[in-house]
């Protein structure tokens, strides 16, 4: 698109479309700006040198720029107002410096836009990645092969500790023990099948306990997973308070979904676990953990509120989700835009248009990773299999 710039002196002439940076604000006084002899030309100027970059997710490859030029700008006089001194060298004196106020980093109970990206990142590269590692599952007359475990694990009865203590001394020893146990041989290499992957995400019921769905690539047959699961919950009590009730030891603390009329696994996964709780969120300043409707709010907020059949929740102390180390490394990905993928990136646009974004400063495509080779992308292919190898490398040993 050109601009035309109208001249009262002379013919309007043409110029050239300008690329918009955001201007930086400078927190120097121009007054002393060359006061300190470490300062040599213009301190408050910023250099520019912007290159393209790719990161591949499994759904879309996302290409973007980046300035790459050093940060030559004089930061002196910030230094001084957070307390640092100037050495004689020019170099900044740190012992002295104001520590900033800490941010408070506790969620809400919710989970955010940000967070909910990350959550689908996470499933995506598992579903990506897992593909049941050679497990067939039989279950009446017919057989399947495996692909993910979607499970649910539940308090069979009151919640009697913290959200906090739950995740410590029940999820986590129950997750150690599921990586650690053995779920037969794999018929191709003839190794034993472990876990590998696994997410996931806690959440809270309307009578105020809290349950965790949990997403594994090895099946887990649903009979020793409530053994398991019980096993751990018995050690604070929570299956002998159920047997006061209902007069056995057996609760049905678990629940196995079913995966295999799911099209699309990953979005299915990524819409179950990303949501926050259907129903009207009830505000807390305290870990105690009570009923619901026990809860001072309740009846100040039920007048408010229509006549309909509304939920009420309380929000989840502490950590909402978490996932493998190996899939944690795999949430971020950036590559140089070489010419060999801008080729197969620009073929790819032209054969579907529609499936391109175009923003103000990057491009998103939609792309199924698992069909690049249908597709003849053999160098984005290779580029992201080096990056998943790279990044589930161990890290080396000191």
């Amino acid at each position: 698109m050109e601009i035309q710039q109208l001249d009262f002196f002379g013919p309007p002439t043409i110029l050239k479309p300008l690329v918009y940076c955001k201007p930086q604000k400078s927190v120097f006084n121009s007054s002393d700006s060359f006061s300190h002899p470490s300062r040599s030309g213009n301190p408050f100027s910023r250099v520019y040198d912007f290159k393209q970059f790719v990161s591949i997710s499994p759904r879309s490859i996302c290409i973007y720029s980046k300035n790459i030029a050093p940060d030559t700008r004089d930061y002196t006089d910030k230094w001084i107002s957070l307390g640092c001194s100037i050495n004689a060298d020019g170099s900044v004196d740190k012992s002295t410096m104001i520590a900033p106020i800490p941010k408070d980093k506790r969620n809400n109970g919710l989970i955010s836009k940000k967070a909910n990206k990350q959550v689908n990142k996470c499933i995506d590269w598992m579903v990506l990645l897992s593909n049941g590692q050679g497990q067939q599952v039989t279950q009446g007359n017919y057989s399947y092969d495996f692909k993910l475990n979607f499970i649910t694990i539940t308090l069979p009865s009151k919640q009697r500790h913290s959200d906090s203590f739950i995740k410590k001394n029940i999820l986590a020893p129950f997750i150690n023990n599921l990586r650690q146990k053995s779920f037969g041989i794999n018929p191709k290499n003839h190794k034993n099948i472990y876990s590998k992957y696994y997410f996931w995400r806690a959440e809270t019921q309307a009578n105020g306990n809290i349950h965790f769905h949990l997403i594994t690539d090895v099946y887990y047959p649903w009979q020793q997973l409530k053994i398991d699961w019980n096993k751990y919950l018995e050690k604070y009590g929570y299956v002998s308070e159920f047997e006061k009730l209902h007069n056995h030891r057996f609760p049905n603390s678990t629940d196995v979904h079913s995966l295999l009329r799911i099209k699309n696994i990953g979005r299915y996964l990524s819409k179950y676990c990303g949501k926050n709780s259907k129903g009207y969120q009830i505000l807390s300043d305290s870990n105690h953990i009570r009923n619901c409707r026990n809860y001072p709010l309740f009846t100040s907020f039920t007048w408010k509120l229509p006549k309909v059949n509304a939920k009420f929740f309380r929000p989840v102390f502490g950590r909402l989700w978490g996932c493998s180390e190996n899939l944690s490394r795999l949430k971020t990905s950036k590559f140089s835009f070489t010419g060999k993928l801008e080729n197969e990136i620009l073929k790819y646009k032209s054969m579907f248009p529609k499936k391109v974004i175009m923003r103000d400063f990057v491009t998103i495509i939609d792309i199924d990773l698992t069909k690049l080779v249908e597709l003849d992308m053999p160098f984005t292919r290779a580029t992201m299999r080096s990056f998943v190898a790279s990044r589930l490398k161990p890290p080396p040993k000191n």
